[in-house]
Parts: C-alpha cells; sequence; structure tokens
C-alpha cells in the first residue's frame, strides 16, 4: 500500500489539473499542501501533537480539503482509499451551497468537527497570504467586493470557536490569521496610496 499522504498529494494534483492561482502562475495544489503544511507546523509550535492514526488523518484531510467542492473526487473514492474519518473532514470543510450560502457553511464549520476548523484556519491563513501577495494581479475591487465578503465572515466564525482538545494550536493559528489580515489590509492601504 502507498504512502498515504503522498497517495492524497498525488490524487490531489491529479483532481486539481489545470486549475490554478495567481494569475495562473502557481498551480492550485500548492495551495492545498499548503494548508497541510501550516496545520503541521501549528501541531508542532503547540506542542499538542495528535496521535499517528489521528495526525495522519488530519495531514489526509488537510491536503485534500477541497477536493469535494472544486473536483470531480467522490466521497466514496476517498473512503475506499483514505478511510471515513478522512472523508468525515473533507465533507465538513465542503461548502455544497456556494458562496451565495455563507450563513449556511458558518454554521457548518461552527458546528462541526473542532478538526475541520483548525483546517479552515490554516485555510484562510494561506488564501489570504496568497490574496495578499497577489493584490496588483487581483486588484483592490476583487479583494473588497468578492474576497473579503466571504472570508471576514468566517474568520468570525472560527476566531470565536472553542478548540477544547488543541486549544494552544487553535490560538496559535487564530494569532497568525489575525497577523495575516493585518497584512493584507496594510497591502491594500498601500495599493490605495
Amino acid at each position: 500500500m502507498p504512502y498515504k499522504p503522498s497517495a492524497m498529494l498525488t490524487l490531489v494534483r491529479r483532481a486539481h489539473g489545470s486549475q490554478s492561482r495567481s494569475g495562473g502562475r502557481i498551480p492550485y495544489w500548492h495551495h492545498c499542501a499548503g494548508v497541510a503544511e501550516l496545520l503541521a507546523w501549528a501541531f508542532e509550535r503547540s506542542g499538542e501533537i495528535p496521535e499517528p492514526v489521528a495526525y495522519e488523518d488530519f495531514h489526509l484531510a488537510a491536503l485534500g480539503h477541497d477536493l469535494y467542492e472544486d473536483t470531480e473526487v467522490t466521497r466514496a473514492e476517498i473512503i475506499d482509499a483514505f478511510g471515513p474519518r478522512v472523508d468525515e473532514l473533507i465533507e465538513a470543510l465542503t461548502n455544497r451551497q456556494g458562496d451565495d450560502h455563507q450563513a449556511a457553511y458558518h454554521r457548518q464549520i461552527a458546528t462541526g468537527p473542532e478538526e475541520a476548523r483548525l483546517i479552515k484556519l490554516c485555510d484562510l491563513i494561506d488564501n489570504t497570504l496568497s490574496v495578499a501577495e497577489a493584490l496588483p494581479e487581483l486588484g483592490q475591487d476583487w479583494v473588497k467586493n468578492t474576497f473579503l465578503p466571504i472570508v471576514s465572515g468566517m474568520q468570525t466564525v472560527v476566531l470565536a470557536a472553542t478548540y477544547p482538545t488543541f486549544p494552544v494550536t487553535g490560538r496559535v493559528l487564530g494569532e497568525l490569521l489575525a497577523y495575516v489580515s493585518t497584512r493584507l489590509d496594510h497591502a491594500l492601504q498601500r495599493d490605495d496610496a
């Protein structure tokens, strides 16, 4: 049996195919890997490293967090290859109703598994960093009128949430999200000037 993180990364690269970010310069799968790397960093930084099986499931779900939302990969494929817990976490992170139904998605994240909220924190951090770096390409209008309305509400949800099993990890990621959000705000102000 192949090493599961390697198998998930291969699936993510194949499934996301030609999807890209930053004006087509960066393959989308880099975002997925970045989210998984942030999660690993936060666990190491906090010292709250889960037991090995749970840690692997976290890592796999972080890598695959956008599969159901942005690709044709099915839940059955994930269950068969990676197990029901990975499927459960990816499903908990999936916005099946689209960006026009944010309130329902916010409730889903707020009431879902703590592990999914930690992955969502990592997702928001990576997305915010990417947008700050690509601001000249994306433009202020898109950031202010599309990105921020979607991200701001979710930030409120995950920053207000509790993380009883991983309180230090939640705090570390929350502080990092606040920092990168400030970085984006500063980039927007510089671009306005």
